[in-house]
């Protein structure tokens, strides 16, 4: 047995090293001496064997880039980029030399997506499209698709096209798929909820959070609406968000209080200021239908609540969770109001 061990744990080691071995880097040299435009990608057997969150390009004792197979806009001079595969770090040296003319500076692609039908469903699309270098170019995606176009992409995949033309110059481009109930628009993305036919009021919160994963959103919605007891006082709102692999992280926000019953818009504005993210802003659109539970209105005219206290006399603070609560109003009158949250 020990020896079968020994046998299955050189096995994998050796596929890991042939696989690392296997992987070389890419370069194209700068267009000029003084020119900072030469670029470094990893070759066609990164994809499918490395994850691009563990990929660093770094230069001069700095990172330079993470999080993908190209690094571009490079001066002459010496590089590493560092990367995961099958668990282990392999680190490697290149070195972008300038040159009198790059053929391969022309070569751009971009992804365009089609959305899934639902934030649930793996039916939506993404093409690349390229322009420049030269023809004819072979694709391969990020799924192991070599088409100019793959299908059966699930709502909020991150999706990345490794593109080689006839000289062999490369390029990489990427996107993310939505679902249709979303949309984007540079770096907001949009995700619409239902609306008041004829509402009461539209109440928009914006709440800056930089430590928020703005990237992995795949959905989001009003969950829950806690009005408060006093419409002077705020009511409470928990917004839920989920990332593509089904976890929530709830926001909260707060709004003035309700004055009369009917229907609200609410529109949460999630956003950070300073970070530069595909993604740095989230409007999250819901609606809440209020109905007064018949307390009295606390606004400036002569009756108004002075104090609140449970059954036994004790005074209370209006945000009591559960129970039965009597409101004394300044013109000596008392009610009994219960109370569920």
């Amino acid at each position: 047995m020990k020896k079968l061990n020994f046998l299955i744990t050189a096995t994998i080691l050796f596929v890991s090293i042939q696989i690392s071995a296997q992987i070389s880097v890419v370069t194209q040299n700068t267009s000029a001496p003084t020119s900072c435009d030469g670029s470094a990608c990893l070759d066609s057997v990164a994809v499918g064997n490395v994850n691009s969150t563990s990929i660093y390009w770094a230069g001069g004792g700095a990172i330079l880039q993470q999080g993908s197979y190209c690094v571009d806009s490079l001066c002459s001079g010496t590089y590493t980029v560092t990367y995961i595969v099958n668990g282990n770090s392999v680190t490697s040296t290149f070195t972008i030399g300038s040159g009198s003319g790059n053929p391969c500076n022309s070569l751009t692609a971009n992804v365009t997506t089609q959305p899934a039908q639902t934030s649930t469903s793996c039916d939506g699309s993404a093409t690349c499209v390229v322009t420049g270098g030269n023809s004819p170019y072979t694709f391969l995606w990020s799924n192991g698709s070599i088409a100019q176009s793959t299908n059966f992409l699930c709502s909020g995949m991150n999706i990345c096209c490794y593109i080689t033309d006839m000289n062999g110059c490369v390029v990489q481009a990427c996107d993310s798929v939505s679902s249709q109930s979303q949309s984007a628009s540079g770096d907001t993305l949009i995700i619409s909820g239902n609306n008041c036919n004829n509402p009461s009021g539209n109440i928009v919160m914006q709440i800056e959070d930089c430590t928020f994963d703005f990237n992995a959103v795949d959905t989001a919605y009003l969950s829950t609406v806690i009005p408060s007891v006093n419409p002077t006082d705020s009511s409470t709102l928990f917004w839920v968000f989920l990332d593509t692999n089904g976890i929530s992280t709830t926001i909260t926000s707060y709004s003035s209080g309700f004055n009369t019953s009917g229907c609200y818009n609410f529109t949460l504005i999630l956003f950070c200021s300073q970070k530069s993210l595909d993604i740095k802003t989230i409007i999250v659109n819901g609606q809440y239908d209020y109905q007064s539970s018949g307390i009295p209105t606390l606004t400036n005219s002569v009756k108004q609540v002075n104090r609140i206290t449970d059954l036994s006399g004790r005074e209370v603070s209006n945000n009591y969770e559960n129970g039965i609560l009597i409101y004394h109003f300044t013109d000596g009158t008392f009610e009994k109001v219960f109370i569920w949250k």
